[in-house]
């Protein structure tokens, strides 16, 4: 896969000395999303082999991923390739789908191959961390906008925008390209997924059993529906007192309690050198999940250089301070 840029753009990605010196932040594209699902999720256009469509912005997603009706629909070829694909169901693809011009926003990308994903996704693809991990990355929900910084600015220097109460600075972990963070959940520690493609936060029924000793199917832990629509996989939800990313409290979070389904369908075979462990003891979907339910009330700026996210809420749109894209990059 070849990235390509153009002259000006990446004119903004080398900053020149006195740019360096006074730590301002250089922006490199400015992505206007559209929201979907009750706004619940938010959509990136996209352009591949120079038609428009619409992929959702997944910071949970493992790849970036086409959907196979989509990759069907434009007659794509596909293929078998090296990369095994699972969905939190336990669904499995190993097909990708080859790709002769990949543009997100100004990034363009030739004879991209990207893997199709294993299940019926709402949209035509998603665009995930492994796109943008080496820029920064700006969200803000109320204008529904997606900012791409670059990394080459003074550390800490990020805060550009008007916030209703302080910035709070988190540490990021990743684990491939799941970023984790840690959160409080009633007064318990946790580690959690900023994923910005699920619709509702959620936690494993085991993890939720381990921490709070909840069993699915009691009074406060009621049935809540199916999870993709699998009528083997059953969830629940439960409202909690709080929820703590930071210094950002959200009071009374309802969380979705769902099954650890994603390897239940991977190979059975055992690992060369430890028989204890195979594919379907090793792949798990994450304890707990930030979504887009809690994600909506913030402000997030993922400084992935430094490897911490500033989060704030947010508040009535205001006049931007953040700095404009380059108004001739195309």
């Amino acid at each position: 896969m070849r990235i390509l840029m153009s002259a000006v753009l990446l004119a903004a990605l080398l900053p020149s000395a006195a740019q360096a010196a006074d730590c301002k932040l250089q922006i490199i594209d400015i992505i206007h999303m559209d929201p979907a699902f009750e706004g619940l999720e938010e959509r990136i256009p996209v352009k591949i082999n120079g038609v428009q469509k619409s992929f959702i912005f997944d910071t949970g997603g493992s790849l970036t991923q086409v959907a196979r009706a989509m990759a069907e629909d434009l007659k794509l070829p596909v293929r078998q390739g090296n990369i095994q694909m699972y969905d939190v169901a336990g669904n499995i693809s190993r097909d990708q789908a080859a790709i002769h011009e990949f543009m997100i926003g100004h990034m363009r990308g030739t004879d991209v191959n990207l893997p199709v994903n294993p299940g019926g996704l709402p949209a035509d693809g998603i665009v995930a961390l492994d796109y943008l991990h080496t820029f920064d990355a700006d969200v803000d929900f109320t204008s529904n906008t997606l900012r791409i910084f670059s990394q080459d600015h003074c550390p800490g220097q990020v805060v550009y925008w008007t916030s209703p109460a302080n910035v709070g600075i988190v540490p990021i972990t990743m684990n491939g390209y799941h970023m984790i963070v840690p959160v409080t959940l009633d007064g318990k520690p946790e580690r959690a997924v900023i994923d910005t493609g699920a619709t509702f936060s959620t936690i494993t029924i085991p993890e939720a059993h381990r921490l709070f000793d909840l069993t699915p199917g009691t009074a406060d832990v009621p049935e809540y529906g199916k999870f993709n629509n699998d009528p083997t996989l059953k969830t629940y939800s439960h409202d909690f007192k709080s929820l703590s990313i930071g210094d950002i409290a959200v009071t009374n979070p309802k969380l979705i309690l769902i099954p650890n389904a994603m390897g239940r369908n991977a190979d059975r075979s055992q690992y060369v050198g430890d028989r204890t462990k195979s594919d379907k003891t090793e792949i798990n979907v994450d304890d707990m999940i930030i979504g887009m339910d809690v994600l909506r009330k913030l402000h997030i700026y993922i400084a992935f250089g430094e490897r911490k996210m500033y989060v704030s809420g947010t508040s009535a749109p205001p006049v931007s301070t953040a700095p404009a894209a380059p108004a001739t990059a195309q």
